[in-house]
């Protein structure tokens, strides 16, 4: 899918400069490895947001992290010797 962006002349500039230095090849490169760290970048935010609330809702029923390795350890070891 090809998708037309309209960039504004002083982002064009800058990345023009990248690319003089030698950072990539071609415009596009640029932009779809700039892309590609910010799509990243939300994915790690998300991934960060949902943790805290798991870590949260652990806390607020009293677990330590020490019980939570425990319980998920014991787990794994219960599910690789049951079968």
């Amino acid at each position: 899918m090809a998708v037309t962006v309209i960039i504004p002349e002083d982002l064009v500039k800058g990345i023009a400069k990248i690319i003089d230095e030698g950072g990539f090849q071609t415009p596009e490169e640029f932009i779809a490895t700039a892309i590609e760290q910010k799509l990243l970048e939300l994915q790690k935010e998300k991934f960060y947001h949902l943790t805290d609330e798991i870590r949260q809702g652990i806390e607020k029923k009293g677990y330590t992290v020490k019980q939570v390795i425990e319980d998920i350890e014991k787990l794994r070891y219960e599910d690789h010797h049951s079968g």
